[in-house]
């Protein structure tokens, strides 16, 4: 299945997280551009240990990386050790992570946590706490029941582009140069379907910019149930989307089920 998924030029997989249902509104949207949405899983699911660090271990690690740097000052500020702090820290030099990882790693973000206001006030005096902000906010983001979903193409992608308002030149720049009729369906979601990482770089139409267009309406508290200052548009962004060559960790994750579920419609039999 991973192969078939990697080298498709119909199917790409996307996954709502935060805590976030898919919603209605942006299936028809998808519908109306040329998109048949599979819900893979119902309702969100709560997180398996391993997924958390292995999903989403690029932003984790600009974190530690900023964090190495006030280690001693942030060992003052917390009362955490700084050789466990080095623990954590150590993670940086890893991309894929073991269950014993991620258990020292939620363990030593709960504990940074119980600083979090502390850490928040220090930002202004010395901006590399904002890494450790980032971190503690993002992990409680992350830390959130997921959904997969599964987008069928079913229209031509130059009609989904017109439709879109999406021109050749934008659509190249946005696929790092490449030919939009030749990549993977994976790709051709991920940079064209869901968007830009920053979200509020997204262009219109896609599922990002719809995302921060409804914090713009609603707010950040309760969209996406965070405090205005702790919103990162660049990780809390509703939407995780890997290129097709970063697809086996994500399909590693999933439940058998779902694989099961996402197998029969590959085959055609759902």
């Amino acid at each position: 299945m991973p192969e078939r998924i990697k080298k498709s030029k119909t199917y790409g997989l996307i996954l709502m997280k935060g805590g976030h249902e898919f919603p209605k509104t942006w299936k028809e949207h998808l519908n109306k551009l040329g998109y048949r949405v599979y819900e893979i899983n119902e309702a969100p699911r709560q997180l398996q240990s391993g997924e958390l660090l292995n999903r989403w271990y690029p932003g984790i690690h600009i974190s530690l990386r900023g964090m190495e740097k006030i280690k001693t000052e942030l060992a003052k500020l917390t009362g955490i050790a700084v050789s466990e702090l080095e623990k954590l820290i150590s993670l940086k030099e890893k991309t894929v992570f073991s269950q014993e990882d991620e258990r020292l790693f939620r363990s030593m973000v709960e504990r940074l946590s119980k600083h979090k206001e502390n850490i928040k006030a220090k930002i202004k005096s010395n901006p590399d706490y904002e890494h450790v902000h980032t971190l503690i906010t993002s992990y409680e983001y992350f830390n959130r029941p997921v959904q997969w979903v599964l987008l069928e193409r079913t229209k031509d992608r130059k009609r989904i582009l017109e439709e879109l308002g999406v021109d050749e030149e934008k659509v190249k720049e946005l696929l790092k140069g490449r030919d939009y009729r030749e990549v993977p369906e994976q790709d051709f979601v991920k940079a064209v379907i869901v968007g830009a990482t920053n979200m509020k770089k997204a262009h219109p139409g896609s599922l990002r910019s719809l995302a921060m267009k409804t914090i713009e309406e609603k707010g950040v508290k309760e969209t996406l149930k965070l405090e205005g200052s702790d919103f990162y548009p660049f990780i809390q962004n509703v939407v995780h989307c890997p290129w097709a060559k970063e697809l086996d960790t994500d399909l590693n994750l999933l439940t058998e089920e779902e694989k099961s579920k996402i197998k029969r419609i590959l085959d055609g039999s759902q």
